[in-house]
């Protein structure tokens, strides 16, 4: 059973990440016309450039299934930040890479989401507290082998001189 203090944490935990997710969700679409799942394909598809991503990739990176996969990436096709192509040997298979409008929203895109990121989370952090509160989800993140782990990179597939 939880005490009134941690059940108090657990809440502010979940409403602390709704409110970020928010935050940097309406950041990206006020300023790129993009939400947070979208950048979340666009990110996964930079980190493994030039070598293209199939939906079901995909689906295990944003934790999506196949279905809501395929909407996205077709309104993603559609709105020319990807292109699907079939397989030549599985005609239910396709492989997906950014396209050159696409790499352009990207970059655009990292840059509002590190800013949104910094104005709703890390720069709320009082001196002191990032390093604590990092090791601490970071723990909390390593007890479940599923999900993208170290190292991550702020810009992949972009020469952090570039910008």
């Amino acid at each position: 059973m939880l005490t009134d203090e941690e059940f108090t944490l657990w809440v502010d935990f979940v409403l602390s990440h709704t409110h970020v997710t928010r935050f940097v969700d309406g950041a990206l679409r006020r300023e790129c016309g993009i939400g947070f799942s979208t950048y979340d394909v666009l990110y996964n598809l930079a980190a493994h450039a030039p070598d293209p991503l199939t939906a079901g990739q995909i689906g295990e990176a944003i934790l999506y299934s196949s279905g809501s996969v395929t909407n996205l990436l077709n309104r993603m096709s559609e709105a020319d930040l990807v292109e699907r192509v079939r397989s030549s040997t599985d005609r239910r298979v396709s492989s997906t890479h950014l396209t050159a409008h696409g790499w352009t929203v990207y970059q655009q895109a990292t840059d509002v989401l590190l800013q949104a990121v910094r104005d709703s989370f890390t720069g709320r952090l009082e001196p002191g507290e990032l390093k604590p509160v990092a090791a601490f989800l970071a723990r909390l993140h390593a007890s479940d082998t599923t999900l993208r782990q170290p190292p991550y990179q702020i810009r992949p597939g972009v020469s952090q001189g570039s910008d």
